[in-house]
């Protein structure tokens, strides 16, 4: 055994980053949430906004957040949808994510075409997984957020057994 004057106060340090580090991972956990929160919340905001008998004040709260969540660009759309559940979507449904966050898609000839782009992009970048869904009409690929697949996935179990006295 050391008598390493220096040892406690590397173990304190030490475990002290541990906690900071266990701690920071529960408050990414809980970023996550919300955000999968928010992104549920913000079609329907459109959905409602657009319904109005008047037109939202661009000035209010609403409006600039509407003007924000309306201004990104397509792939940041599809990355909403996604976020938005926890199960998978095929391209036609993103499609129709896209149409109901107020996305104008008129001005594709071939928007499915682009979306199949952009989710192969999302793939390589790792943000998104491909996976096979079985549905009532048969066998279709969709696309899941890779943040809930994974939390999806069944943890893995310890190959450690415990003995009984």
């Amino acid at each position: 055994m050391s008598d390493d004057p220096v040892k406690p106060a590397l173990d304190a340090l030490f475990s002290k980053h541990l906690a900071i580090r266990t701690k920071r991972q529960t408050f990414e956990r809980m970023i996550q949430d919300l955000d999968f929160e928010d992104a549920k919340l913000q079609p329907k905001i459109v959905a409602l906004s657009a319904a109005l008998d008047t037109p939202v004040d661009p000035e209010s709260e609403l409006g600039k957040y509407l003007a924000q969540i309306s201004g990104p660009g397509l792939t940041d759309g599809v990355r909403t949808v996604l976020r938005a559940t926890e199960t998978c979507k095929t391209p036609s449904e993103i499609r129709d994510g896209l149409l109901r966050l107020g996305y104008n898609l008129t001005e594709y000839t071939n928007i499915l075409a682009v979306i199949h782009t952009i989710l192969g992009r999302l793939r390589e970048s790792g943000e998104v997984e491909k996976v096979r869904s079985f549905r009532d009409d048969g066998k279709q690929v969709g696309y899941i957020w890779k943040d809930y697949l994974e939390a999806q996935r069944p943890k893995k179990r310890s190959n450690s057994v415990s003995k009984k006295a």
